[in-house]
């Protein structure tokens, strides 16, 4: 699948790509400014051949929108790779691969913000190179991995070490002993700021929530 590009490299008003793959919206009047998903962690700004793209729309199935931004991207370069899923970890995100650095800077700078099955497209900087890229560049492949397994566990490792210092807003009681009703339950944390009710568990009345 080629698509030639235009003579400026951009996207023309209304482009759309070839095939059924559901309309384009036209660039927006205004640019849209790229919302930070993660405030604490900024996005990548060095320059690099793979494009991190989010606020894709997950309705569209994956091989639609692979397509889709093939035919969008490919106006401004060879393209190596691009990688879409629909897990849920990865719904509505995507990579491109460029070939040349000087094509993914100029995809960056100017589809930014551009309309694409009616959501605005956020584009960033791979914090991390491509398997292709490495091999692209005669890279040491087995070093890549193993690096990239370590910033996988380090992440992991992070995000477990928040989620158990961010307090839950729901009580989990076990060993309620027998007799005790629900409003005796209810009765014991209505004064506590902040309390909305008791879940009673039926087929374990020694627990409630």
């Amino acid at each position: 699948m080629s698509f030639q590009p235009t003579e400026s490299r951009y996207p023309p008003p209304g482009f759309m790509p070839p095939g059924p793959y559901g309309p384009l919206a036209p660039p927006p009047m205004m640019p849209v400014k790229p919302k930070i998903r993660h405030p604490n962690r900024p996005p990548c700004t060095t320059p690099s051949k793979t494009l991190y793209i989010r606020n894709l729309n997950e309705k569209i199935k994956i091989p639609v929108l692979i397509k889709a931004l093939q035919a969008l991207f490919e106006t401004y370069g060879p393209i190596l790779e691009i990688r879409a899923r629909h897990s849920i970890r990865m719904r509505g995100q995507a990579f491109i691969v460029y070939e040349s650095l000087d094509d993914a800077v100029k995809a960056h700078d100017e589809v930014q913000g551009f309309l694409l099955f009616t959501k605005p497209m956020f584009i960033e900087y791979s914090r991390m190179p491509s398997e292709v890229t490495i091999k692209q560049d005669g890279g040491d492949l087995e070093a890549f991995n193993e690096e990239r397994q370590k910033q996988a566990l380090k992440s992991k490792q992070q995000h477990e070490a928040k989620s158990n210092e961010l307090p839950n807003k729901i009580l989990f009681l076990q060993g309620v002993p027998p007799g005790v009703e629900e409003k005796e339950i209810e009765q014991a944390f209505s004064g506590f700021q902040g309390f909305v009710e008791v879940r009673w568990v039926s087929v374990k009345p020694d627990v409630a929530f």
